[in-house]
């Protein structure tokens, strides 16, 4: 069970992390932003923040070439990340000090890696814990958001419903001056503080009994359109859309800080909307706000999905200033508007950094082997001379060279000797970078002769990135030109032809003694079985793995348990001593089984 929550803790903090520092660095831009242009119209203003609401639905991984993931912060962060270990280090580094451009090393393939499991703790991880206690905290945030709610529409019982009378027939004129055909129902409470907008299919404004008999005609039909204006704009839903964000953000103070400016930016759009129609004059407009901030003495009952006059995080100074600033053109809101926020959103939401060309391989852990194939950002072979499996190669080619997609270091790890098939290295010349991702091997071929060059190996592995990761075990391998047909054979990569249990059983039988892997060609001597954790088969004491079935077949003695869920791998980013016996590697298998709870 603490593996299912330990893989569970481990997806959500690949989201909530970048999701976090994206959602705040676009805060602080935005906020710049607002603060430069705090004398435009306050729909540009609003749309920003609201841009904000929809960066913390975005998923963290989004990116595109043009976004600031690619020009921006891509390049920052090539500065300040940490170096990557290799994910297995059983060996030690050569640093070959005597010449620091070069490691011929002997790597022999025939060796065996059975990687040892490691024993992991029963004890929820740290990851697993935090998981928990965001899980909890949003569930308790989420169920006092309901609560207030529902009291709130509980309340409604004890509300004056205005069905008829001058108040309800200057609502329906406002209704129908604005467009809007479905109107909301209209409430007077004994309770309320300040007028507000609750609901989303059935919409109610409910305004204070006392505000509705003080305030004069012309001053309540100001608030009327100001709740109407959040109705049309469908702002109770935009509410919450904000509560659900705070709810899984509730831990991110800057999602806090932009839930609030969002509220201010929306009642100084209504503001706006109001005066621009021209039927009240600035000074009115105001003075209408004093009166429902007298009434309502300061307080506010809006929260949720409620909008009204006054909102949680709304500035009345602030407003009363840009209302009597008012001036009719003064705040255009036209087609540059529109699409100088839409270069906005395209530059800064998708705000993930560019995927690096990388390998995909199951990578086997302290805790056990990954779910499912993660990625593993580490140079790369984007291409080498030879190609990799060609069978006609020129035998008067002086030189092999592998071309990696980064920048490298200046170390290299050829592997190889004449047991492998590696090919003569003349005396007196020595491997070199022709340029920061290309390193050349000088060689001497035969004509129909078959090669195999080891690029790092696990105990050598000096080709590595500027940033210092290790390039991937690998091979370059091929026939020159007059190779025989069997010659041009030895190319082949070996497959797996069967399983013992079979991979993804689901009903292994735990009294099996071994795990057999069986391959489509004869192997050599080497085997890589890799895994870790308490998912790893346990090794029988005193006995180990063999080849049998004329080097096809490969036995691992393992002692199973009932009710068991296995997983282990075949070869690995570091470890490919699965390989035929001419050397060619077989690709990284992920092997999985269950044992059944009962012996059959």
């Amino acid at each position: 069970m603490t593996v299912f929550f330990d893989s569970m803790a481990e997806r959500w903090l690949a989201w909530v992390v970048p999701a976090s520092w994206q959602i705040a660095i676009l805060v602080a831009v935005v906020a710049l932003i607002v603060r430069l242009a705090r004398r435009a119209s306050p729909r540009i203003r609003y749309t920003l923040w609201l841009l904000v609401l929809v960066k913390v639905f975005l998923p963290p991984s989004l990116t595109i070439g043009w976004g600031v993931g690619s020009w921006g912060l891509s390049p920052l962060w090539s500065k300040i990340q940490p170096v990557t270990q290799p994910l297995w280090n059983t060996g030690t580094v050569s640093t070959s000090k005597e010449n620091p451009l070069s490691n011929l090393a002997n790597d022999d393939p025939q060796s065996t890696a059975v990687v040892p499991a490691f024993k992991t703790s029963d004890h929820l991880q740290p990851a697993t814990l935090l998981f928990f206690a965001w899980s909890l905290a949003g569930l308790l945030f989420f169920l006092l958001v309901l609560l207030r709610y529902q009291k709130l529409k509980q309340s409604l019982n004890h509300m004056q419903l205005v069905d008829e009378g001058p108040l309800r027939i200057r609502l329906e004129q406002i209704a129908i001056e604005l467009g809007e055909t479905h109107l909301p129902e209209l409430y007077l409470s004994d309770e309320a503080s300040s007028p507000f907008l609750f609901g989303l299919s059935q919409p109610r404004i409910v305004l204070p009994r006392q505000l509705a008999e003080s305030l004069v005609p012309g001053n309540l039909e100001s608030v009327l359109q100001h709740e109407l204006y959040h109705w049309r704009c469908r702002d109770p839903w935009v509410g919450w859309v904000q509560v659900f964000a705070q709810g899984l953000f509730w831990f991110h103070p800057l999602v806090w800080l932009a839930n609030t400016r969002l509220r201010h930016e929306r009642e100084c759009v209504c503001d706006e909307a109001v005066l621009r129609t021209g039927k009240c004059e600035p000074a009115r407009y105001g003075e209408a706000l004093l009166a429902v901030l007298s009434a309502a003495r300061g307080r506010s009952p809006v929260q949720g999905s409620l909008v009204g006059v006054f909102e949680p995080g709304a500035n009345i100074q602030t407003r009363l200033e840009e209302i009597m600033s008012y001036e009719p053109g003064k705040r255009p809101f036209g087609l540059p508007a529109y699409f100088s926020l839409a270069i906005f959103a395209v530059l800064f939401l998708p705000m993930a950094l560019p995927k690096v060309s990388a390998k995909t391989e199951t990578i086997v852990t302290k805790e056990g082997l990954a779910e499912e194939p993660q990625v593993r950002v580490w140079p790369w072979i984007a291409k080498t001379v030879p190609a990799v499996g060609a069978t006609d190669v020129d035998p008067e080619l002086k030189e092999i060279s592998v071309t990696f997609n980064r920048d490298m270091q200046r170390g290299m790890s050829w592997t190889g000797n004449k047991k492998t098939f590696m090919p003569l290295i003349p005396k007196g010349v020595d491997a070199q970078w022709s340029d920061t991702r290309t390193c050349v091997l000088p060689v001497k071929l035969a004509k129909g002769q078959y090669y195999r060059v080891g690029i790092n190996a696990t105990s050598f592995h000096n080709f590595k990135s500027a940033e210092g990761d290790s390039a991937p075990c690998s091979v370059i391998y091929f026939t020159t030109r007059g190779a025989s047909k069997s010659m041009q054979r030895r190319v082949r990569v070996p497959k797996l032809v069967q399983l013992t249990p079979e991979n993804g059983a689901a009903d292994a039988k735990p009294t099996a003694l071994a795990l057999r892997a069986t391959f489509n060609m004869p192997m050599g001597a080497g085997m890589s079985w890799t895994g870790g954790g308490d998912r790893f088969p346990t090794i029988t004491p005193g006995k180990k793995p063999k080849w049998t079935g004329g080097g096809k077949t490969c036995v691992l003695p393992v002692a199973l348990e009932p009710g068991r869920d296995y997983q282990l791998g075949l070869n690995s980013h570091s470890h490919i001593n699965f390989q035929s016996k001419w050397g060619v590697p077989l690709e990284p298998v992920a092997y999985r089984f269950q044992t059944a709870d009962v012996a059959k």
